[in-house]
């Protein structure tokens, strides 16, 4: 009868989906996330994250986000996301995995992609992060030549 048991619980715990096992939901329009770089200041630290994510059908364009995400302060700690800019609105660009540099104070990010209508216009804009959340244009969104 205790074998019986045993058999019993193994079979219910690996046939029955748990919340622990469960994985975390990710949007289906994020086609590219890209971590890197460090930031530290006063108030904390941390590490830059952009994410680039598509919407549309027949002209898909890319939207892109910035996100300063400090680390854990304890075990019992998470990371969390303590400020977001968005780089790039949707509508007029395709964009490829962001590119994310190292700089001396804060990180460089280098998107390239391609015009949403007429895809053999390359683009390129070219932005700076930096630990105070500040965004810089360095280079605006603009087809290549």
């Amino acid at each position: 009868m205790r074998r019986w048991a045993q058999l019993f619980f193994m079979v219910l715990f690996t046939t029955i989906p748990h919340p622990i096992w469960a994985s975390p939901s990710v949007d289906s329009t994020v086609v590219f996330t890209n971590t890197g770089g460090r930031w530290d200041t006063e108030n904390g630290h941390g590490f830059y994250r952009v994410t680039v994510w598509n919407e549309g059908f027949e002209h898909v364009s890319s939207g892109v986000l910035a996100e300063w995400v400090a680390d854990p302060q304890d075990s019992n700690d998470s990371s969390k996301v303590i400020y977001k800019a968005q780089l790039v609105e949707l509508g007029l660009y395709s964009f490829q995995m962001p590119i994310i540099s190292q700089l001396k104070e804060g990180v460089r990010i280098k998107l390239k992609g391609v015009n949403t209508y007429q895809s053999n216009q390359h683009v390129l804009c070219v932005f700076e992060l930096k630990p105070n959340k500040v965004v810089l244009t360095v280079k605006p969104c603009a087809l290549q030549k």
